[in-house]
């Protein structure tokens, strides 16, 4: 692995549908993302990823409701 890349380093990934099955058969995807189920604008999704990240630097992937409204939320 290369010296710039952080091993302990993880994506977090954010979905109201849970749709990894086929990604989750590849061994650094099961190492490297977590994936946390709800909304991405809720409470209870916001709090998870912040106890998740205590403050680090994190890359989430916010991919729920593609509407206008929720977007901005």
């Amino acid at each position: 692995m290369s010296k710039n890349i952080n091993e302990s380093g993880k994506v977090i990934t954010v979905d109201i549908e849970r749709q990894m099955e086929g990604a989750a058969q590849l061994s650094l995807f099961r190492e490297r993302v977590e994936f946390i189920g709800g909304d991405s604008v809720s409470e209870k999704v916001i709090r998870r990823i912040a106890d998740r990240v205590k403050g680090a630097r994190a890359v989430v992937i916010l991919d729920s409701d593609h509407h206008k409204q929720h977007v901005l939320n």
